[in-house]
């Protein structure tokens, strides 16, 4: 590797190291809301709940029902562990977060077909992952789509492996299946990955057997799931999901997946987790210059991508939209087309109502396209200010811990009131 990119690699150690430390600090200070006391009586077998339900629970698509296996990768853990708290449980998840990031910083390192400038990006991408305040508040709390980045860095390493072993397309399909029964989210970038492999049988440059196989026994968990949406009540509130919302545009106009992939990815909004408290969290020291400091550095990368845009809007366009760019595109820019191109016109035309946390599922892939396309722009000063966003997220991501413990959370925000300061009444309500 180049000085660069071993400083990269150095860098992002060192920001994991702290990702981590953010993420143990203050076990308590969690979110605890009723998905969370859900899925933390499930674990332990409670409130009329088992640990390995053939379904979970409701989902806020018309009250769908999850997989039983959103639950099983709770349980598993919290009975061979004995992790018997909700704080044990986030820090479980926060712990996976972190050792996905760091097996993904080791694959990267000791890739030896990755150019330099890629590494680098990839670099930077795990270390902004790390640091992003809103994923460190998705990643301290019990929740499903807070472990999807295990499966879907898992996917993202086989996807680029793929082609020098294709046995790896069986593993690759099977955990495509499986990572929507963590979220149904999940089943929209599994569709787009499977769609790009599909095509590649039909241009007689895969075999179909490996996907089948893969896929097959992916299904084989999620057997109870498909009768209840087949033959059960599912049907309907499917429909409902999908429906038309009246007095109001179609979801598919909304555009909702690539706002959220900016604001999500940017770790930049973070206003629904503290409502009407954002305005005193501002008035922390260094918060508000940090954020500034992170906004200008996002809009001079924004502002310089319009003008090449303008520049060459055919050149764009064809990166867009045709499949013949895509051909020519490295592995890595392949699965950031997918990941924001594929996945995100198939939910956004499936008319489901498209929430931030949805994003989770394509960490770090954001982070990477930003480090891309700064590179792109800016190659003498990429790496320059790639570190400082990372070190400005990490301190906004402090000081929002700081924030959370002295305003024990963000009560009548979608936060709440942390665990640590629920009172025994407060918590027995909770299932």
């Amino acid at each position: 590797m180049t000085r660069q990119a071993r400083f990269s690699s150095l860098f992002a150690l060192l920001v994991l190291c702290a990702g981590l430390g953010l993420r143990l600090w203050q076990p308590s200070l969690i979110e605890f809301k009723w998905d969370e006391a859900y899925m933390f009586a499930a674990t332990q077998g409670s409130a009329g709940h088992t640990p390995f339900p053939a379904l979970g629970m409701p989902s806020g698509a018309a009250g769908l029902l999850n997989p039983g296996l959103s639950i099983w990768i709770f349980s598993a853990p919290a009975q061979l562990f004995g992790l018997s708290s909700p704080e044990a449980l986030s820090r479980y998840v926060g712990l996976s977060f972190i050792a996905t990031l760091a097996l993904l910083l080791v694959y990267i390192t000791r890739s030896t077909w990755l150019r330099n400038d890629e590494k680098i990006a990839w670099f930077a991408a795990i270390a902004l992952s790390a640091a992003n305040p809103v994923l460190l508040l998705f990643t301290r709390k019990i929740w499903a789509q807070s472990l999807l980045p295990i499966f879907g860095i898992a996917i993202f390493v086989l996807w680029m492996e793929r082609k020098k072993r294709p046995s790896l397309r069986i593993l690759l399909a099977f955990l495509c299946v499986l990572i929507g029964q963590i979220h149904m989210s999940g089943f929209f970038l599994g569709a787009a990955l499977m769609l790009v492999e599909v095509r590649d049988v039909f241009l007689k440059r895969a075999t179909l057997g490996p996907l089948l196989v893969g896929g097959i026994v992916g299904c084989l968990p999620m057997i109870a799931w498909l009768q209840e949406i087949f033959v059960g009540s599912g049907a309907s509130k499917i429909n409902g999901a999908l429906g038309m919302h009246r007095g109001a545009w179609p979801e598919f106009l909304k555009f909702r997946y690539w706002s959220y992939a900016a604001s999500f990815g940017s770790g930049l909004n973070f206003s629904s987790s503290l409502g009407s408290h954002l305005a005193a969290f501002l008035e922390r020291p260094l918060v508000l210059g940090a954020l500034v400091c992170s906004a200008a550095l996002v809009l001079t990368v924004l502002i310089a991508s319009l003008r090449a845009l303008a520049q060459s809007p055919r050149a764009w366009l064809r990166t867009i939209f045709s499949m013949s760019a895509f051909d020519e595109f490295r592995p890595s820019s392949q699965l950031v087309w997918i990941a924001l191109v594929l996945c995100g016109a198939l939910m956004t035309l499936s008319n489901v109502r498209i929430h931030r946390h949805y994003l989770i599922l394509v960490t770090p892939l954001l982070a990477f396209a930003f480090a891309r396309l700064a590179q792109r722009l800016f190659p003498r000063h990429a790496l320059v200010g790639l570190s400082l966003y990372t070190i400005l997220q990490l301190l906004v991501s402090f000081e929002m811990i700081r924030f959370l413990d002295l305003n024990h959370g963000a009560p009548g925000a979608d936060f709440g009131v942390a665990y640590k300061y629920q009172s025994d009444f407060e918590k027995e309500r909770l299932p």
